[in-house]
């Protein structure tokens, strides 16, 4: 029994130990889990809820359990005002888990990691039957694994609606864009705002609030620019706080600049005036005008002009340059050099320009800004082209062929020519020459013209004037203009060597210059010629008197005299002209002349009111339409305007024409329906009154002039052959007849057919009719040869008319005549049955037949018995 006490202590031993030898390790352990969108969180980040969940790793069953979760740095309680949280649980089997929540701060210090949650826990475990009190504290893992990465971008204004911002402006919008490149998003981040040249801000921070995971957002704020600053882009320092840390960004500002540099080249030419440049020409000036579009003035600019392949400057060089003043915006310099052009072929040849503008800008910068332009020219080649006229008399009485030689003696092509010949009253120019497409260089073109010259003016002197233009090889118009004197043939000398005309436009009133022509027409020249002028109804004031030692045959003299014309004179006046002269017999000659001056009626320059008509020539003998233009001339308006026409020797079917209310520079277009007797120049005259801007009534009086000439309606009334009935191989004379149903007289009317294929016509193509008046029938007649090969048929053959009206204005008209081609058999019962009397021939001709074939077979019934004879 000495054993027991030992036995007792051992057992008791025993008992304690249990548990401990039951439970090797801590029954507790845990796993956490974010519970943010993405279930990462970030250091520094608060407020965030991490979900712990507590597993019974024993194997025996817990009860009472307490879990009280610990301050673990970097993972700290957050918003536990009354200390840490404790969570109980009332058993927990083996195996089984409990989940719990608790809101942490992650320190701003912690870096991405894995961490440990410290959490104290007590509790009861039954061993057994047997429960035993315990308390232990474990870790649970926790990723800190999350992450902010923010940068920042600015643009003045917004967005979407960009501004432009320049040095010296103040209160813009600029927006800052803070974006988050990052897996969490940053919250309460506050942007905290730093001026620093050349960008300052208005305000010191502002709020941006979250900036989300992969996205961004923006803030406006106010700021300006130091009116010192240079263009260009700068990095403005920000501060942002977020998740209790600071972070500092850089965004960039752009500074633009408010001046601009640009110019612009134009007006190139070739320096002298209206001269074309061609080919190996030494020294040909170029200019060209430079203009500056900048804002501020330039310190000074260079241009370089680079020169096209075989152009070159006057030392051999591709290039000139110019280094010019300062130029101020909207100013123009002008600049020029020579050139040498090698053997280049015509053409367009561009010259390169650069351009170095010098501009002051910010404090104290210079800035080069360079502009690249060009201009072209055409080099053109020496386009000349001058007309000659090969004839040096005329034949009268008929149509004369005038050769017309076109030369181009320049060293490039001319296009376009274009030419119109005008005749002196009498003399009809028939066919106008057609436009010439092209003439090359160093080439000649020659063309006849038609041209029709009355009896009447056998020998008299004539003066064609040839217009026209053409078009260079720069496709530039240019005129061509020749005056032809030429002569027409007589038999007999002319009585009065003398021609006479005067150049001018007199205004009844007024003193004018006009220029005088005289034309010795003789065959002869005149010697030793006093020529003296008087007028009783205008004061030929110089000269009075002019002498002349000799004019030659067709020789031309002009000179000018001073005319004063009294007011009321107009219309045709007369001025007498009497010349002494000796001939070339030594015989002593006097003629008496007339020459003839047009004077305008007198306009008064003081009234405001200018008329007109449009169309200002008018018909006579028929109704013409025209319009009466009234235009104020005046930089005031007109009120309660009244016009009164009247004529005395036209009808007007409007008098009155009224208007309440005419602007300045404004334009009144009346209808008018106008009866004119007689040809000619016509007057209407108009009495206006009206009222000014002061109310004041104003009396106005003038005439509108125009020309009145007959209208030509020129119709075929009939047709007549000779024979009858055309037949092929035949010759047949067609004879027209023409009526003119106008009112006036179509003079040197001339008749020109295009036969069709099968005639051919054989009096000549042209025939001169003379004038026609109207309602007088006239004939005209053309012989046309029938080809043996014209098949029968209706031949339609155009007729072209050509003459002039009262005003020598030349017109055409067409007409057609029909010419009818029978076959020869047709032709033949034709004549047989203009020999037979009776309403049928078919007998009489059954008979002539008859009496053919008796005739032949009797004729051989005689010669077959005189051969059996001689057999």
């Amino acid at each position: 029994m000495k054993w027991l006490p030992l036995l007792l202590l051992i057992a008791a031993s025993l008992f304690v130990s249990l548990p401990a030898l039951a439970q090797v390790n801590p029954p507790l352990s845990g796993q956490s889990q974010w519970l943010t969108s993405n279930g990462v969180v970030a250091p520094g980040q608060s407020g965030v809820v991490l979900e712990v969940t507590v597993v019974n790793s024993g194997t025996y069953p817990l009860s009472d359990i307490r879990l009280t979760p610990q301050n673990s740095s970097p993972l700290l309680l957050y918003g536990y005002s009354n200390g840490s949280p404790s969570f109980y649980v009332s058993e927990l089997q083996p195996g089984s888990a409990y989940s719990f929540t608790v809101t942490l701060q992650v320190s701003s210090s912690a870096h991405q990691g894995v961490y440990n949650l410290k959490v104290s826990s007590s509790f009861i475990e039954d061993y057994q039957g047997v429960n035993f009190p315990a308390s232990e504290s474990f870790t649970v893992p926790v990723q800190v694994i999350g992450s902010v990465q923010l940068s920042a971008t600015s643009v003045w204004g917004v967005p979407s609606s960009q501004v432009e911002v320049f040095p010296g402006e103040s209160d813009v919008p600029l927006t800052i864009l803070i974006e988050n490149s990052g897996t969490v998003s940053a919250t309460n981040v506050t942007l905290y705002l730093r001026s620093h040249f050349p960008i300052y801000f208005n305000q010191s921070r502002a709020i941006v609030g979250i900036v989300p995971a992969g996205g961004q957002s923006e803030v406006q704020v106010l700021a300006g620019v130091y009116p010192n600053a240079s263009v260009g882009s700068y990095y403005v320092p920000l501060l942002v706080h977020f998740f209790q840390q600071n972070v500092s960004l850089n965004a960039t500002v752009v500074v633009g600049t408010n001046v601009k540099v640009a110019g612009s080249v134009f007006g190139q030419q070739w320096a002298d005036q209206g001269e074309e440049a061609g080919p190996n020409e030494a020294g040909v000036p170029i200019q060209f005008s430079l203009m500056y579009l900048g804002t501020l003035p330039t310190l000074y600019e260079t241009v370089k002009v680079y020169l096209p392949q075989g152009f070159t400057n006057s030392t051999r060089g591709n290039y000139v340059v110019f280094t010019e003043p300062s130029m101020r915006s909207g100013e123009v310099f002008t600049l020029s050099f020579p050139v040498d052009i090698g053997s280049v072929p015509l053409g367009d040849y561009q010259f390169p320009v650069q351009v170095s503008w010098v501009v002051p800008e910010g404090e104290g910068q210079v800035v080069e800004v360079n502009q690249s332009s060009s201009f072209s020219l055409f080099l053109e080649g020496q386009s000349q082209v001058q007309a000659t006229v090969l004839n040096t008399s005329l034949l009268p009485g008929g149509v004369n062929n005038l050769t017309i030689v076109l030369e181009n003696s320049g060293s490039g092509p001319t296009y376009n020519v274009s030419l119109t010949i005008q005749a002196p009253q009498g003399l009809s120019v028939l066919e106008q020459p057609a436009e010439i497409p092209d003439i090359p260089a160093h080439t000649n073109y020659s063309m006849e013209i038609p041209l029709y010259v009355p009896t009447s003016d056998a020998g008299e002197p004539v003066t064609l004037t040839i217009s026209g233009d053409y078009v260079d090889p720069a496709m530039i118009q240019l005129p061509l203009t020749l005056e032809v004197g030429l002569y027409v043939q007589q038999s007999t000398l002319r009585q009065e060597p003398i021609l006479g005309s005067v150049d001018a436009q007199l205004q009844s009133g007024s003193t004018s210059n006009v220029t005088v022509s005289l034309v010795n027409v003789n065959p002869s020249p005149l010697y030793n010629v006093t020529l003296a002028f008087s007028s009783s109804e205008v004061d030929w004031l110089s000269p009075a008197q002019l002498e002349y030692h000799l004019i030659p045959s067709g020789g031309l003299v002009t000179f000018n005299a001073t005319v004063t014309v009294p007011p009321g004179v107009q219309g045709v006046v007369p001025v007498q002209l009497t010349a002494q002269y000796y001939n070339k017999q030594g015989q002593s000659l006097l003629e008496t002349t007339e020459l003839t001056l047009y004077v305008q009626p007198s306009v008064q320059s003081t009234s405001p009111i200018v008329a007109y008509l449009h169309p200002s020539i008018l018909l006579t003998g028929e109704p013409s339409t025209t319009q009466l233009v009234l235009i104020n001339t005046a930089n005031s308006p007109l009120y309660n305007l009244s016009v009164t026409l009247s004529s005395p020797s036209s009808y007007l079917n409007q008098t009155l024409i009224t208007s309440s209310f005419v602007p300045p520079g404004g334009e009144l277009s009346i209808p008018l329906q106008v009866y004119v007797p007689v040809s000619g120049s016509i007057s209407f005259q108009f009495q206006a009154q009206y009222y000014d801007q002061q109310r004041t009534l104003h009396a106005e009086s003038g005439s509108v002039g125009a020309l009145a000439t007959g209208s030509i309606d020129i119709v075929e009334t009939g047709i007549s052959t000779v024979p009858s009935v055309a037949l092929p191989g035949s010759l047949v004379s067609v004879t027209a007849t023409i009526v003119n149903y106008g009112t006036g007289t179509a003079d040197g009317l001339l008749a020109s057919v295009s036969p069709p294929r099968g005639l051919t016509v054989i009096s000549g193509s042209t025939y001169y009719v003379g004038d026609v008046a109207p309602y007088t029938p006239t004939t005209f007649t053309f012989a046309f040869q029938v080809t043996n090969f014209t098949k029968p048929g209706t031949y339609i053959i155009p007729v072209n008319l050509t003459y002039t009206n009262s005003l020598d204005e030349l017109q055409n008209s067409h007409l057609n005549i029909s010419l009818t081609v029978a076959s020869n058999a047709t032709a033949f019962f034709h004549n047989f049955h203009s020999f037979s009397s009776g309403h049928s021939s078919l007998p009489k001709f059954a008979l002539y037949v008859s009496l053919i074939v008796i005739v032949i077979v009797v004729v051989g019934v005689i010669l077959g018995r005189r051969w059996s004879r001689r057999t």
